[in-house]
């Protein structure tokens, strides 16, 4: 998929997984020119969004949603080599306590290995880039996330997965206080 844009690749893999009738759209092109209700009436939203700052302006959009119009949000994300995965209803929480507080030092960061990424390595800041293996695991939580979700486990709903690398090997599950 490489060289595709993102919202579409997803959307063609997706329909290669759904049930006969399911219907699923990969929506390419600037956020800020969709309302609200532009994503009203659908089952679930994936935000395949690369930085914290648009995913918060889609979180804030789909939150003016009427809430009986409103779909179940998910994202996923790299920080390094650090997965993220957040599924969430939208009436209990919003995005803003759902992901990790370093994510808001610089909301303009990329967080996928489509772009660059700037970290502090020994008081320098270099670029570096997400391996694959960091994105297919968040991506591959999300959907794991949707699965359980749709097999109805409310426990993966407002939620946070978080799997972090050797040396620090982990994968947590948590919610919002």
């Amino acid at each position: 998929d490489i060289g595709h844009a993102k919202a579409q690749a997803v959307a063609q893999q997706a329909k290669r997984r759904m049930v006969e009738g399911g219907k699923c759209y990969g929506i390419h092109g600037d956020l800020r020119n969709y309302g609200p209700m532009a994503f009203a009436g659908f089952d679930a939203v994936f935000i395949a969004l690369d930085n914290y700052a648009a995913k918060e302006l889609e979180n804030q959009t789909i939150l003016q949603i009427p809430a009986a119009q409103r779909p179940v949000i998910g994202m996923a994300g790299t920080r390094g080599e650090r997965a993220v995965s957040v599924l969430m209803n939208g009436e209990d929480f919003c995005l803003r306590f759902l992901f990790d507080e370093s994510w808001l030092e610089n909301s303009d960061i990329r967080t996928s290995c489509s772009g660059p990424q700037y970290m502090q390595i020994e008081g320098v800041t270099k670029e570096v880039r997400t391996s694959g293996l960091a994105s297919l695991i968040a991506a591959a939580m999300l959907a794991e996330k949707f699965r359980a979700w749709t097999l109805g486990d409310p426990n993966v709903m407002n939620t946070r997965t978080t799997y972090t690398p050797y040396p620090n090997l982990e994968l947590l599950d948590t919610a919002p206080m």
